[in-house]
């Protein structure tokens, strides 16, 4: 039956439990909605915090909800469904107020609102202090960033001018950046060149150690700085295949790590050391040399330091000290020396002349290992640094012991050679002025050789005079010209100095000169060319009887109209001979020698040609052109 019935059905009553049970659902069904609209505005919750809401929503639902159904049940008997319906809400009562009272210590440890005011107006403080430190720090990134792209600037410019090249590289080996000195070892001329991977240098490049091995690919320094590996002043011969680009250099480099240990990337600096290599080379080459020819200096030559140490010495001092150069370098004279009164002598002039700055040549006492006494001719100067100051002592030493013996020789043969030389005095004198008689006949004789044939001359002349026979006449001129030839290497002898020998060249000129004069031709023209050159008597006299016939001949035959040129030339070849050539622009006579084969002239030049060791070669075309090729002087 209706639950009506238990009020029965009194209005009044009714009224009260309808209207009460309407508000309460109403209320009930309120709270809800406004939990709801809490957690969905509160996205910050944790989830247990809102699980824990939405139940208590469920609750408050639940309990609005029987409400509801004791309303209905008052006309309508469904007391089943309201059992059910308060089991339920007892359930989800249950499971409120479990977790209600595991909520309530949390909520207890909320702090008041007091104290929410306080935390809140520090958290403000807190804030205004945060900000007031984040403006702080802004201007302190800003000056930073400043600061670090001015650091980038310098470090860029750094980078840029520096002489040693710069490379960089990722954690995988891949090039990211040359700089200028790099990419100008490297033969770089495009940036994308020179980002080049790991896996390609084996292809492109080949490189080698100091000593000449090729040097593994493991064991190249970007390599070894991707195994983790400081790389420190490591040489490198590296050719490139392609291009057969080659240069030395010197790398350092080291891996960058980050925080966690991991590489970031790497680097690698490399100094170009190819004129550093050639420039060793150079020097050793130099001081090859040097101790090559120091070694080949017979003596001893030597450098100490400022405390007397010996730094340097040559195979001659090893010789004399009598050991080997590793047992007395860096040593002193008193610690290598068996003779300590000659060791403190040859240190005390080193003193002295380290002191006073100056180069002394000394005499000085120092045995052999055989302990021969041998007197030594020591020079010895300053060894000084680029400042200057005198650092130590070089020196060269000659064994004198021989020069000493042969002064001594020297002076008792200088003694028995000023004897000699007097006696000499007196015999060149005797010999001087019998040099001088020699020359006083020899003038008288020269003079009166000219005097008879001018003499003969003057008979011919007479002779000529009194001839009707035209050919006689001829001969007798030819002849006159023969002696006056004669008579002219004697002129010549007697102006000369030493009355022996005379320049062969003006000689022919002034023979030419007259025996042109001495002719009827006047449109005919001639030229000598000759060396200059001393002959004598034996070699002259020939020579102008052999011109004298030749350019007579040229005037008596090659012009017949009276017009041309004739050219004597003599000069003396590389092998001491000589040749004559007499040459004429005239009809080219074929018989330049004479008027017939067997004539006087030809037999006259062909004695000539005899007497001198020569040969004779004629040529009659553009006119006649003789070249004699005379043997050279014995």
């Amino acid at each position: 039956m209706p639950h009506g019935m238990c009020f029965l059905w009194q209005p009044e009553l009714m009224a009260l439990h309808v209207v009460s049970d309407a508000l309460i659902a109403l209320a009930y069904f309120t709270i809800p909605f406004a939990i709801l609209r809490f957690v969905q505005g509160r996205n910050d919750l944790e989830p247990r915090h809102q699980r824990m809401a939405l139940l208590f929503a469920a609750f408050i639902a639940f309990c609005g909800l029987t409400h509801v159904v004791s309303i209905y049940v008052l006309w309508v008997p469904i007391y089943i469904i309201e059992g059910w319906l308060k089991a339920i809400t007892a359930v989800v009562s249950v499971a409120t107020a479990i977790g209600l009272t595991k909520l309530v210590p949390q909520a207890l440890a909320l702090p008041s609102a007091e104290a929410m005011r306080i935390e809140i107006r520090a958290h403000r403080e807190t804030m205004l202090a945060l900000d007031a430190a984040r403006a702080a720090l802004a201007v302190k990134v800003d000056r930073t960033e400043e600061a670090l792209r001015d650091s980038e600037q310098k470090f860029g410019a750094v980078v840029e001018h520096m002489s040693e090249g710069l490379m960089i590289f990722d954690q995988h080996g891949a090039v990211t950046f040359h700089n200028p000195a790099s990419a100008r070892i490297h033969g770089i001329e495009h940036e994308a060149d020179g980002l080049f991977h790991r896996d390609e240098l084996p292809v492109q490049w080949r490189g080698w150690t100091r000593e000449g091995e090729l040097l593994p690919f493991e064991e190249w320094p970007l390599l070894r700085v991707l195994r983790g590996e400081r790389v420190r002043n490591q040489y490198f011969h590296a050719e490139r295949a392609d291009t057969g680009r080659s240069f030395d250099a010197v790398y350092n480099g080291a891996p960058i790590y980050a925080a966690d240990g991991t590489l970031l990337l790497g680097f690698i600096t490399l100094r170009d050391v190819r004129d550093e290599i050639e420039a060793q080379q150079a020097l050793a080459h130099t001081n090859d040399l040097l101790r090559g020819f120091t070694d080949a200096i017979p003596g001893v030559i030597f450098a100490k330091d400022r405390e007397g140490r010996m730094v340097f010495a040559n195979d001659g001092t090893a010789a004399l000290i009598g050991k080997a150069k590793n047992d007395f370098l860096g040593k002193t004279d008193a610690e290598f020396l068996d003779d300590p009164a000659q060791a403190n002598a040859v240190m005390a002039n080193d003193r002295r002349v380290m002191e006073t700055g100056t180069t002394e040549q000394i005499e000085e006492q120092v045995s052999l290992p055989n302990g021969a006494a041998v007197t030594w001719l020591s020079t010895k100067a300053p060894l000084r640094d680029a400042d200057g100051t005198v650092t130590g002592i070089i020196g060269l030493s000659v064994d004198i012991g021989a020069q000493k013996a042969s002064e001594a020789e020297l002076g008792r043969l200088n003694a028995q050679l000023e004897s000699q030389t007097e006696a000499l005095t007196v015999a060149n004198g005797r010999l001087s002025a019998a040099l001088v008689q020699r020359d006083l006949l020899l003038q008288e004789v020269y003079h009166r050789v000219k005097n008879n044939m001018q003499m003969v001359d003057s008979f011919l002349v007479l002779q000529k005079a009194a001839l009707t026979d035209p050919v006689a006449k001829n001969a007798l001129t030819s002849l006159r010209k023969r002696v006056h030839a004669l008579g002219l290497v004697h002129h010549q002898l007697m102006q000369s100095g030493n009355l022996t020998t005379f320049d062969i060249a003006p000689f022919l000129r002034e023979l030419a000169d007259n025996i042109l004069d001495g002719s009827a031709s006047n449109d005919v023209g001639i030229s000598v060319h000759a060396d200059t050159l001393d002959v004598g008597l034996d070699f002259a006299i020939p020579l102008a009887l052999l011109v004298t016939e030749l350019v007579t001949n040229a005037l008596k035959h090659a012009f017949p109209g009276g017009q041309g040129h004739i050219d004597v030339q003599l000069s003396q070849n590389a092998d001491g001979s000589f040749a004559l050539v007499v040459s004429d622009t005239g009809i080219g006579y074929t018989n330049a020698l004479g008027s017939s084969a067997g004539g006087l002239g030809t037999k006259i030049i062909t004695a000539l040609v005899r007497q001198l060791r020569a040969t004779m070669t004629m040529h009659s075309e553009h006119g006649t052109r003789v070249a004699i090729h005379i043997a050279a002087i014995e």
